[in-house]
């Protein structure tokens, strides 16, 4: 699988990191993916939480056979992202690479650069799901997703030309609005924006104050996208296999102001 050597990055990576448990942050990743999609971008969704219950399971297809992250553990140099892309499993129109409940696999840091530089390069948005201990961990997959410390470092990938663009990069890091949860994302987006400058917050709560939204950013300095209010409705279709944002709520809304964060609709920009 491995080739593709003479082409150069092209698509935004965005991690959506979630500061405290439970907070939707995986939900989030899989319904901006899909909503992405609909508005015109080539978009797959990585699960960068090996043992967790898997991204494939939050968008519905875990019974959808197709390459999955230990599939993957031997690949050396820059993958094939085409060739990749024809083997992941899709929920409508997202390529997803999820890990696998019954045989999780810690994948090496040639493997997990090498599937990054391949996906990059062939797709306009690579969103990444990343627990909140892969944020703060120094490992391959958080040193590829947080690549400006990568080529502040010099730590580029070795197959890849010095001169090879770069993909923009993004983060959403999602919280909860409680006092316990308003401390992980003190202690986690701080981390995030030393290394990804665009860093966005979203909280999680119900009829959570403007004030307090303004808070949180002036205390993070950093800017509060919206909020991830509770939405019956996702409960309801992940019962049925539907993926997350597909139905009229909070959850929709936010998904479209985070693609809208990154660049909107490219069914426009096209027309």
């Amino acid at each position: 699988m491995d080739g593709s050597a003479g082409r150069s990055a092209r698509g935004v990576v965005l991690a959506v990191v979630g500061a405290s448990g439970g907070c939707g942050a995986s939900t989030l990743a899989a319904a901006c993916a899909l909503h992405a999609a609909e508005s015109g971008w080539s978009v797959g969704v990585v699960d960068g939480a090996a043992g967790g219950a898997g991204i494939d399971v939050v968008l519905g297809i875990e019974h959808v056979p197709g390459v999955r992250w230990p599939d993957l553990a031997g690949c050396r140099g820059r993958v094939d992202g085409l060739g990749l892309l024809s083997r992941m499993p899709r929920a409508g129109a997202v390529a997803v690479l999820a890990h696998c409940r019954d045989s999780p696999a810690q994948i090496g840091a040639d493997a997990v650069r090498g599937v990054f530089a391949g996906l990059v390069e062939v797709l306009d948005l690579v969103v990444v799901d990343v627990p909140r201990s892969w944020a703060l961990q120094d490992w391959a997959l958080r040193d590829w997703v947080l690549r400006e410390a990568a080529v502040r470092e010099a730590a580029l990938l070795d197959f890849a030309p010095r001169e090879a663009a770069l993909p923009s990069l993004r983060a959403v890091v999602v919280a909860g609005a409680g006092i316990v949860e308003l401390a992980a994302l003190a202690a986690t987006a701080p981390r995030v924006a030393a290394r990804v400058p665009e860093t966005y917050l979203v909280l999680r709560g119900r009829r959570l104050s403007r004030s307090l939204l303004d808070d949180v950013g002036a205390a993070l300095d950093l800017p509060v996208l919206g909020v991830l209010d509770d939405d019956p409705s996702v409960g309801r279709d992940l019962a049925r296999g539907i993926p997350p944002g597909r139905s009229r709520g909070p959850l929709a809304d936010l998904a479209r102001a985070v693609v809208e964060a990154l660049g909107g609709d490219r069914r426009e920009a096209a027309s």
